[in-house]
């Protein structure tokens, strides 16, 4: 046990050479080589080498198997060490080939099954295992380092999907929504949010996506307290319009909203008073520019909604649907619109008929107020 008599800081030879070809320590062995172990400082590279040697040496004598209230003191320094050494190779390893690099080492403290099922996944197909990706997050913060950046989309949408939940609990359709129920709401909101399970894994400067009449809708959030609010806000307008309590905004028919559901809660008539101006307001201004088009809406977002924002505080809405109308997203929208007039299988078309649809596709005001982009690939259909 020479060698582990060595100082971090002294020469690691001897070290490297015993944790490298010495055989089945004894217990005062295993107490040297671990104790030596967790005075490494990893910010030196050698010593950083020398405790990923010591990472191995634990699993070829299998710690975690004969010692196993020891191997759970040292689980969290094994999990530092080898984040240490992911994160600072360079350049900068993807974390399918950093796991194959230390095939043995990492079952040590991450699931072998989970990670053995997402390892290779695209960004995209990832996102049918969240709940396996999150168990991965969780387990250590090896886990956290490798997957975190693939999990953050997956914990976006299941936070979110958790919040609407929420809301629904808040604000049902068997009771009628009124000022004071839409504060208590949003207030009510926050909490929940703020005692999240994934909200450390959430970002608050985030595109989050909003649900108006069905439709899942796109729109900035700076803020955890403003994403709740927001949320509140969608939903009272909702149901506000299905109720016919408040008019729909003058651009909802571009977008493919649902029916009015079976059951629709009261909405107080004070509640929808700025709303209704508002979006009375954003009319009026878009007529003054004359022609309806995208640019005139982008315009419109750009020059005119903080003043809107005055008179209605929620005119966070009317604002996505704009930007749905008219923004990046719109592209997709109107190319599905064509996409939906081509003939398939299950339902043929004459090439004529493809030809006057498409034409009328192109003279309406979907058409017109999409972007630049999306009116593009359209022509090229």
């Amino acid at each position: 046990m020479t060698a582990t008599k060595q100082k971090p800081n002294a020469d690691h030879k001897l070290m490297h050479q015993y944790v490298q070809t010495a055989g089945t320590p004894n217990v005062t062995e295993w107490v040297g080589i671990l104790s030596w172990g967790l005075q490494l400082r990893f910010s030196n590279e050698k010593q950083c080498v020398m405790a990923v040697d010591c990472v191995r040496f634990i699993e070829r004598h299998n710690l975690q198997g004969l010692h196993k209230t020891a191997f759970k003191l040292m689980k969290g320094w094994i999990a530092d060490v080898l984040v240490h050494a992911y994160s600072s190779h360079r350049p900068r390893m993807p974390p399918t080939k950093f796991l194959e690099s230390v095939y043995k080492l990492w079952p040590l403290v991450l699931p072998k099954d989970e990670v053995e099922t997402i390892k290779d996944l695209g960004k995209d197909a990832v996102k049918a295992h969240g709940d396996t990706v999150q168990c991965v997050v969780q387990s250590s913060v090896l886990g956290k380092a490798l997957f975190a950046p693939l999990f953050r989309d997956i914990a976006a949408g299941m936070y979110e999907k958790d919040l609407e939940k929420e809301l629904d609990k808040l604000l049902p359709t068997n009771k009628k929504i009124t000022e004071e129920s839409v504060l208590i709401a949003k207030a009510s909101l926050h909490a929940f949010a703020e005692g999240h399970e994934l909200l450390p894994s959430v970002c608050a400067c985030r595109m989050a996506t909003y649900y108006y009449r069905g439709v899942g809708l796109p729109r900035r959030t700076d803020e955890f307290a403003e994403d709740a609010s927001l949320r509140v806000s969608f939903r009272w307008k909702t149901h506000a319009v299905e109720g016919k309590v408040l008019e729909e905004f003058w651009l909802e028919s571009v977008v493919n909203f649902r029916p009015k559901p079976a059951v629709v809660p009261v909405v107080c008539k004070n509640l929808c008073k700025a709303a209704a101006v508002a979006r009375t307001s954003c009319r009026e201004k878009a007529e003054f520019e004359g022609e309806l088009t995208s640019a005139v809406l982008k315009s419109l977002l750009v020059t005119k909604s903080y003043q809107l924002l005055q008179i209605d505080p929620e005119y966070g809405v009317e604002l996505a649907i704009l930007s749905a109308v008219s923004g990046d997203g719109s592209s997709e929208r109107i190319c599905q619109s064509a996409f939906d007039l081509l003939p398939t299988e299950q339902n043929p078309k004459t090439p004529e008929s493809v030809m006057v649809s498409l034409e009328k596709l192109v003279h309406s005001n979907a058409f017109c107020l999409a972007c630049a982009t999306g009116q593009s690939k359209v022509k090229y259909i």
